[in-house]
């Protein structure tokens, strides 16, 4: 538009300056969907039209006729411009909404081609990056934020290209559009994970429930505490640095792929390959082109590199510079605030809300929020976290994929073997007549039923003792009976009586008020129940169970009806009835809900059409690997190891090698149910057996099921499970060493050996365990931090246990500082045995690469970490926070609330701290299969992800990949 009237401006005063030239008739003038036009109607007049406005002039005076051209356009502009800001929100949501089909496609293979090529190039980082992309490209929230990305994308790169031509300019107009859809979705992704915000909106009581999955008791107050720590700003400035470079490399692109008029390789273009998810976001290109030719994964990760290397450097400078300084505040604040309670006795003033009156009353409380002593010491321990964290990014980001990438292979491995103990141990009940009940071959009518006054801890009886167990459902449906007699009278106290749980015996009372509610018709279905589950007959009670579940669904879709209040009360006193009158098939479902195994079930998945048969449940999948799985001692691989997805382990058959069963195990599709695993008819050696289950009782090979005295199946197990597990956990670590190593140098600040560094080194920008962009007092090393973070905590504690006239610290000098009280060294010198552990650590160059030699093991670590628990409690016993013990005596001066409080936050980030330091050795041990797996109680253990580690890997700036979510 502005080209359109630049150029008619220009002709008009050529025209009126030279008026005899001025000869033609009529000039139109092209701009953004409209015709502006000038016409000469006399012979000095003229004629100008644009946009339906219109001036008439004549060329006697043409600073007039300029200045009123001028006021009409610009009058027109501004119509434009109120219609065009609807029109550019409409419209770019028209397009986000027309394109996203195949911007989602070419999104889809552009980010596949980025996790191939970081595989190629840095497998060692994140085995599991197709795995991510493919779960996160299918998730509804990787779909969504890809969306609000593509419509702020799509609605500022508009806005941009009108606003200039300039050629210089227009090539940065998609990057710039990128950096805007970049920061919309950061923020719409934030938002949509963030727990505490859907808490606030709803302004519900925040229950237990909901604090597990992350909402705080102040959902509001935490909410904006969490929007406060979005820190954008480094990535942005990323994007930005990296939209100067991709159009100059895209320039490049485009002129090395070109191939002239001929126009038999062409370009598309992929504005972004983003991996976006909820709280996270990881800009993986600035731009991606795709080529249809040879070369398109190389240019791709090409891309990726740019922001990727800019993202780093960009992110550890930010932090470096601005967060680093900004210690020297918190830690003057902490001291002022120490200092001032000192006068006032330990008593914090009341902490007035911000600007009440105008601002919505959770916003001035959060304001007012960081103002005792208490906040800004949790403040401290959070921003300190948060530092270690801009260290260590990379090696927590690299674990918690390798976390990703063994969770299902170690997982396995260990249910598997549990799952096959409790099985082979239930054949030889049967083969070998070891027990009156003998598991394998009873029905399970009442599979799913609550037992009768029996705590949930207790109810591993299912599995250990099925028929003790059954005895104490059957005592819950006679309960039940009891009060659905014709002609019973309720009476609350005599249930409130027999039951220890008042909320399980209100639910009972509940149950026979409603009873009382039915129609005639509805009465009798309830009577002719009453007398099913009261027969003698297994049979009939399984029936009656079943025909219950029928009635569950109805009810939940018309809950208000009085039948189905009736029915919806008795599923919820009866539990989840499943009767399972296949012999064995309830003692294997008993694996899956048991206490004591259900531990070995959650969280693992598996392929739930491996054979013929779906399998609805691990345990079904476990039996069929009975059948199907591979033969071990035939030299079959257990371990499954996919390029760019998790390792997986493939439990092992126990059947007869020579039972041939290529149709049942070999099919590509699953086409019959999971209830054909126990009914299916099978014949080997003249033999017909009913279901998989019956035949692996008859058949499990004599060498692994052992003799009457003993059983083979352990020393079968460990002889060719574990050798092959040893293996490729070897393998494993030769790729996971390059992280450990990484942990080693970000422990103690070892920067790498490399050009950049040995100038830094020659320049001394690598001295005392700082950068030289460290603008702040807290050292780069993580150990050093910690240890500096531990002094602040020590420091506090001895003023409370012996306060002096003035409290001064400074993180600076820190670790010089003299301790004064032998329980508050005894914490430091647990600390400090704690550290020394990790020297276990060792860089070696062997082969010609750098790998990791440790002697260091996980036990060691929990027994040094409860040593250091031991001597916090110590200081909780002397301060009063918890009861005396023995002989130690408790502090003679009595503290107040605020003391307390401040106390009880130092000891309890001492108590972080020590298990943060922990769990760098347990990093370091991951893949190493003789450190996590022990041979005494056959068990995996494997690192938990800690939710405050996870936050802080998020405030640390740096932009990670989704770790399945």
């Amino acid at each position: 538009m502005l080209n359109a009237k630049q150029i008619i401006c220009s002709f008009l005063a050529v025209v009126m300056t030279t008026s005899s030239a001025f000869s033609a008739t009529s000039l139109t003038a092209s701009s953004q969907g409209y015709m502006p036009t000038l016409q000469k109607i006399g012979e000095n007049s003229y004629k100008y039209t644009e946009a339906k406005a219109e001036i008439k002039f004549d060329v006697t005076d043409p600073q007039v006729v300029k200045q009123r051209i001028q006021e009409m356009m610009s009058a027109v502009e501004g119509t434009q411009q109120t219609k065009g800001k609807q029109s550019k929100l409409l419209g770019a949501a028209t397009h986000t909404l027309k394109a996203y089909p195949m911007e989602s496609l070419y999104f889809f293979l552009g980010m596949g081609a980025v996790a191939f090529g970081q595989l190629v190039l840095n497998n060692s980082h994140n085995p599991v990056g197709l795995q991510q992309h493919i779960e996160h490209s299918l998730s509804p929230m990787g779909m969504a934020g890809f969306a609000v990305f593509m419509y702020f994308n799509n609605l500022t790169s508009t806005q941009l290209m009108t606003m200039t031509n300039n050629p210089a300019f227009m090539k940065y107009v998609p990057y710039l559009g990128m950096t805007a859809g970049f920061l919309a979705q950061s923020i719409f992704s934030h938002v949509a994970g963030d727990p505490n915000i859907k808490a606030c909106v709803l302004k519900k009581p925040v229950t237990e429930k909901d604090k597990e999955a992350g909402v705080d008791e102040k959902p509001c107050v935490k909410a904006m505490e969490n929007f406060a720590d979005l820190r954008l700003a480094p990535s942005l400035t990323s994007m930005l640095l990296s939209t100067l470079l991709a159009a100059k490399a895209e320039k490049l692109v485009k002129a090395g792929f070109s191939m002239g008029k001929s126009g038999l390789l062409k370009l598309r273009g992929v504005d972004v390959a983003l991996t976006l998810a909820p709280g996270k976001v990881q800009v993986s290109a600035v731009r991606a082109v795709l080529v249809h030719g040879l070369g398109k994964v190389a240019q791709i990760t090409a891309f990726v590199q740019i922001d990727e290397w800019l993202n780093r450097i960009v992110t550890y400078a930010w932090k470096n510079f601005f967060d680093g300084s900004d210690f020297y505040d918190i830690n003057n604040s902490i001291v002022e605030r120490l200092n001032y309670l000192k006068t006032t006795n330990w008593v914090e003033p009341k902490a007035e809300p911000f600007l009440p009156n105008l601002l919505p009353k959770e916003f001035s409380e959060w304001i007012a929020k960081d103002r005792t002593l208490e906040d800004r010491l949790k403040y401290f321990q959070k921003r300190m976290t948060d530092w270690r964290m801009t260290n260590l990014a990379d090696v927590y980001e690299a674990h918690q994929n390798w976390n990703m990438h063994l969770q299902q292979l170690t997982g396995k491995y260990a249910s598997s073997h549990e799952f096959y103990t409790q099985i082979i141990n239930a054949i030889r009940t049967s083969r070998f007549d070891l027990g009156y009940v003998k598991p394998l071959e009873i029905p399970y009518p009442l599979t799913g039923l609550k037992a009768y006054n029996v705590r949930p801890e207790a109810y591993d009886a299912m599995v250990t003792h099925p028929k003790m167990f059954e005895g104490y459902q059957r005592d819950n449906l006679k309960f039940i009976a009891r009060l659905m007699q014709p002609g019973a009278i309720l009476n609350p106290n005599y249930i409130t009586e027999n039951f220890e749980d008042a909320d399980e015996a209100s639910a009972y009372i509940q149950f026979g008020a409603l009873l009382n509610d039915l129609e005639v018709k509805d009465k009798k279905k309830m009577a002719k129940f009453h007398q099913m589950i009261t027969s003698t007959d297994d049979k009939v009670v399984a029936r009656a169970l079943y025909n219950l579940r029928q009635e569950m669904a109805p009810a939940m879709r018309n809950p208000e009806d009085a039948y189905s209040r009736v029915i919806l009360a008795l599923i919820n006193i009866l539990g989840a009835p499943s009767p399972q009158m296949e012999p064995g098939r309830g003692y294997v479902m008993g694996f899956q809900f048991a206490p004591s195994t259900q531990k070995f079930v959650s969280g693992l998945e598996f392929r739930k059409g491996s054979s013929m048969f779906g399998a609805n449940m691990l345990v079904d999948h476990y039996l069929m690997q009975m059948v199907c799985g591979p033969d071990i001692t035939n030299g079959d691989a257990l371990v499954e190891e996919t390029t760019g997805f998790p390792s997986n382990f493939r439990a092992p058959m126990i059947r007869p090698a020579k039972h041939k069963f290529d149709n049942e195990c070999n099919s590509t599709k699953a086409y019959m149910t999971s209830d054909s695993i126990y009914t299916y008819k099978i014949s080997q050696d003249g033999k017909t057996y009913r279901g998989f289950l019956n035949y692996i009782r008859e058949t499990a090979r004599a060498s692994i099921v052992g003799h009457k005295e003993n059983s083979n199946f352990q020393n079968w197990w460990d002889f060719y499970t574990t050798k092959q597990m040893k293996s490729a956990f070897d393998a494993f670590g030769v790729r996971y060493d390059e992280i450990v190593v990484k942990l080693v140098r970000s422990l103690y600040y070892q920067r790498e050996e490399g050009f950049f560094n040995s100038v830094y080194n020659k320049l001394g920008l690598n001295q005392n365990g700082r950068n030289s962009l460290n603008q702040g007092p807290v050292g780069n090393g993580a150990l050093q931090a910690m240890f500096q973070e531990e002094r602040m905590y020590l420091a506090i504690l001895e003023e409370i246990m012996f306060p002096k006239r003035s409290f001064d610290f400074s993180l600076e000098t820190a670790l010089e500082r003299k301790l004064q009280v032998p329980e508050v060294r005894e914490i430091e010198k647990n600390m400090i045995g704690l550290s020394d552990l990790l020297k276990k650590i060792q860089i070696k160059e062997i082969g010609g690469r750098e790998r990791i030699e440790s002697s260091l093991m996980n036990d060691e670590l929990e027994s040094q970490v409860e040593t250091i628990q031991k001597s916090l409690h110590t200081v909780k016993l002397q301060l009063g926070l918890v009861g005396g013990e023995g002989d130690i005596p408790v502090m003679v001066r009595a503290l107040n609330d605020n003391q307390k409080a401040v106390a009880k936050v130092a000891l309890d980030s001492l108590s972080k701290l020590a298990d943060e330091m922990a769990n760098y050795g347990r990093i370091a041990n991951a893949v190493s299969w003789n450190k996590i797996y022990d041979d005494e109680t056959k068990s995996v253990s494997q690192t938990k992800s800690n939710p405050e580690t996870e936050k802080a890997l998020r405030n640390s700036g740096r932009m990670t990949a989704p770790a399945g979510q």
